[in-house]
């Protein structure tokens, strides 16, 4: 007698959820689980290093190329991508991670995983690839109009700009308002690639919703390859170009920039056009300056007697 024995194995993402199956209204999902009594549960780390070692393993020669890479541009590398109030994106950059995940930065993976996520809780999940396969695509696949990574040289590297390209019609069914600002940039400034490439960076990080959408995060996740030096100065250049720009929905709040939905942008209309009066501005001042100086404030002359009142 001959032992068979089989594997089933399903996405990244546990289909007998009830979130999940209430979407997919598959009750047989039950019946075939109950059939696997082993079941194995990916976390987002496993994933990190199913991608390292399925898809990103270097050969001797490439580990021993990359490594040289860092260790000449390695320091600067770190404080070009240096994120603000990172949060769950803050990992160290050593030697050893560069070479492992290369052509990507340690926070790209965090930032593929978070966003994956907030993208499947819009749509229950369905249509949305692994990241695996999202990985695999940047890596093997044409993107956008620069191609895949496994061609470029030596030392470029996958950014936001990567990760919005290879999942643009993924966010168009969810934040199709943010991919219509992104083709606004791209209709106002055709001759400005980078331009371009900065409104693709503020629709990833206004996805995420947990890390500030400033120049200098910009600047950090749009670093090209190890040689570059930092873009923060272009990168607040472009964004001013952006504000300035009347047709292009975008704004700040709280200091994070954002693409605006219509419903915002004649709200924003509407308050541009509440005019105020010169004495209303004043009345106004007036009593912010009363609750300052509490109580009022008073001068005395050296010398002088005190009235009965005082």
């Amino acid at each position: 007698m001959v032992a068979r024995f089989g594997f089933f194995a399903t996405a990244q993402q546990t289909l007998t959820e009830d979130n999940i199956s209430a979407i997919l209204n598959a009750p047989g999902l039950f019946k075939l689980k109950d059939r696997f009594p082993i079941q194995i549960h990916l976390e987002a780390s496993d994933i990190k290093e199913i991608c390292h070692k399925r898809l990103l393993t270097k050969s001797a020669t490439g580990e021993q190329e990359l490594g040289k890479q860092f260790d000449t541009y390695g320091p600067s590398l770190r404080t070009s991508t240096q994120l603000k109030d990172g949060g769950v994106y803050e990992t160290e950059l050593t030697r050893k991670t560069f070479i492992d995940l290369y052509p990507f930065l340690p926070a790209h993976f965090d930032m593929l995983l978070q966003l994956l996520g907030r993208l499947a809780r819009k749509t229950g999940g369905l249509g949305l690839r692994s990241a695996i396969k999202v990985v695999q695509e940047v890596l093997v696949d044409r993107v956008g109009q620069k191609g895949c990574l496994a061609d470029a040289p030596v030392g470029d590297l996958a950014n936001t700009v990567t990760f919005y390209d290879s999942m643009r019609r993924d966010i168009q069914s969810s934040y199709g308002y943010i991919v219509d600002g992104v083709e606004r940039v791209a209709e106002r400034f055709p001759n400005e690639p980078f331009y371009q490439d900065v409104a693709k960076s503020i629709a990833i990080l206004q996805i995420l919703e947990n890390l500030p959408v400033t120049a200098q995060n910009i600047a950090a996740l749009l670093q090209p390859n190890l040689k570059a030096a930092s873009l923060k100065e272009r990168v607040e250049k472009a964004v001013g170009a952006l504000l300035k720009d009347g047709m292009i929905p975008v704004g700040e709040k709280n200091g994070s920039l954002r693409f605006l939905t219509q419903a915002a942008i004649t709200l924003q209309k509407q308050f541009d056009q509440i005019e105020y009066r010169n004495v209303d501005v004043r009345a106004e001042l007036n009593g912010v300056l009363r609750s300052i100086f509490k109580p009022l404030p008073s001068a005395r002359l050296s010398g002088v007697r005190r009235s009965q009142q005082d």
